[in-house]
């Protein structure tokens, strides 16, 4: 699939975008970013920016959505799907859930919303497909690898 971008859009010389990504009006996508929709939709709406060095993917069935006049995509964060990882702080990882969960971009979360956001999130967490989270299966969620590689 052949990204959509508007023609007002900026994509930096070294960035790479590529695959079922949407970049609205005025959005930017900085010095070797990386934006690859190969497994579900990427959309950066209009007026937000991902930043040099970023790095945005998806897994199957988790798309990732970036709302209007979103900033925050700052320098070498990494977002997988749902899941951020990288150079970001609380705040940071705040803005960004509250940007993909905003499904219909107008600044506020409905129920609904919140809910499904949270039932992508559960069902990417439980590895074995059981209907309930472990520990392990959080800890290998949020920090890969094994299971007991914190202890």
């Amino acid at each position: 699939m052949t990204p959509r971008v508007d023609p007002t859009a900026f994509i930096a010389p070294t960035a790479v975008v590529l695959g079922d990504v949407t970049l609205g009006p005025r959005a930017s996508v900085w010095y070797i970013s990386v934006l690859r929709g190969d497994m579900a939709p990427i959309t950066i709406g209009a007026d937000s920016n991902i930043q040099d060095g970023s790095v945005v993917h998806v897994d199957e069935g988790v798309p990732c959505r970036v709302g209007e006049r979103v900033g925050e995509i700052v320098q070498r964060m990494m977002s997988h799907g749902m899941r951020g990882r990288g150079m970001m702080g609380r705040g940071m990882c705040m803005r960004v859930m509250f940007a993909l969960m905003d499904t219909d971009g107008d600044g506020t979360l409905s129920l609904e919303e919140f809910q499904t956001a949270h039932a992508k999130i559960f069902k990417a967490i439980d590895a074995n497909k059981d209907g309930k989270v472990t520990l392990e299966e959080m800890q290998m969620f949020f920090h890969g690898g094994s299971p007991t590689s914190d202890r």
